[in-house]
C-alpha cells in the first residue's frame, strides 16, 4: 500500500514556499501526500500548545489534496502575469516529478478537475516540460481559446455577464477586451484591448462552429468563477471551525452560500 504524508508548514509565505518545494520530492517518490494549511501566523506547535491534540486531528481532518493547495497558493502567490497560469505552471512542473505513469495519470485527472482544462492539455504540457521546452504554451492556449470564442461569438457573453465581470479576469490584456465587450466596444478600436483581440482573432479555422465553442467557453467561466466561490466559501468554513465557531452566524451563512453555490454548478452540468 502507498504511505501516506500530510505535510504541515507554518502559515505565513515562507512556510508555503518551504510545502511547495516539499510537494514536488514527495510526490516523486510515489507518496500519497496531503497538505494542512495553517492560518498566517500560526505553526504546527503554537497550534498543537493552544488546542491540544483534539485541535491538531481537527484541522489534520480538513487536509487539502495537493492540487487544491496549489490552486489556492498559486491565486493568492504575488508575481508577474496571470496566477492562474502560474499556479498551472506549478502543477506541470509537480507532474513531472511523477515517474508512475498510473499515478501521473491519476495526478492529471484531478488536475483537469481542479482547473477546468483538458486532460490532454495538461499532459501535452508535461510532455514539453520534459523535453526541455516551454510548456507555457498550451496552457495560455487553453486558458485564452475560451476568450477567444467570445469575440466570434458574442451572444454568448449574456450568460457570462451574469456571474463574471471585467475585473475577474487577471490577465491584463483579456481584462482590457473584457472591459470592450461587456461595455459594447469593438476591441480591435481600443488601445488596450486592441494587440490580443488582434492575435485572437487572427489565424482561426473557417470552420469552428464558434457558436457552440462559445456556448462551452462561457458555461466553463462560469463554472470555473463558482467553483473558486465555493472553494473560498469551504475553506473559511474549516477555518470557523478550527476556531472552534461552528455555531456562529457566519457559519451557517456560509453553509447555506456553499449549499446554493454546489446547486448552481450542478445546474451547469446537466
Amino acid at each position: 500500500s502507498t504511505s501516506r504524508v500530510v505535510l504541515t508548514y507554518d502559515g505565513d509565505r515562507a512556510g508555503q514556499e518551504a510545502m511547495m518545494r516539499s510537494l514536488g520530492t514527495l510526490l516523486g517518490e510515489g507518496l500519497d501526500v496531503w497538505v494542512i494549511e495553517l492560518p498566517g501566523g500560526e505553526d504546527p506547535d503554537s497550534l498543537v500548545r493552544r488546542r491540544g491534540a483534539a485541535g491538531w486531528l481537527e484541522v489534520r481532518r480538513a487536509a487539502a489534496d495537493p492540487l487544491e493547495f496549489v490552486q489556492r497558493h498559486g491565486l493568492k502567490a504575488g508575481g508577474v502575469g496571470d496566477p492562474r497560469e502560474r499556479a498551472l505552471q506549478a502543477v506541470v512542473r509537480l507532474a513531472t516529478a511523477i515517474g508512475d505513469p498510473i499515478r501521473l495519470e491519476m495526478f492529471l485527472e484531478r488536475a483537469s478537475q481542479v482547473f477546468g482544462l483538458p486532460e490532454a492539455t495538461l499532459r501535452r504540457a508535461v510532455s514539453l516540460k520534459r523535453a526541455g521546452q516551454g510548456a507555457e504554451r498550451p496552457l495560455r492556449a487553453a486558458l485564452r481559446e475560451r476568450f477567444q470564442s467570445l469575440l466570434h461569438a458574442p451572444e454568448a457573453l449574456e450568460q457570462v455577464r451574469e456571474h463574471l465581470s471585467p475585473e475577474d479576469f487577471a490577465d491584463p490584456g483579456c481584462a482590457a477586451v473584457a472591459h470592450c465587450l461587456w461595455s459594447g466596444q469593438v476591441p480591435s478600436t481600443v488601445e488596450d484591448a486592441a494587440p490580443l483581440a488582434r492575435e485572437l482573432m487572427a489565424g482561426t479555422l473557417e470552420d469552428t462552429d464558434w457558436t457552440r465553442v462559445a456556448e462551452e467557453g462561457a458555461r466553463a467561466l462560469v463554472q470555473r468563477r463558482l467553483e473558486g466561490q465555493l472553494k473560498n466559501a469551504q475553506q473559511r468554513l474549516r477555518e470557523l471551525q478550527r476556531q472552534g465557531l461552528g455555531s456562529d452566524p457566519e457559519t451557517g451563512r456560509l453553509l447555506h452560500h456553499s449549499q446554493e453555490l454546489a446547486r448552481s454548478i450542478k445546474a451547469l452540468n446537466r
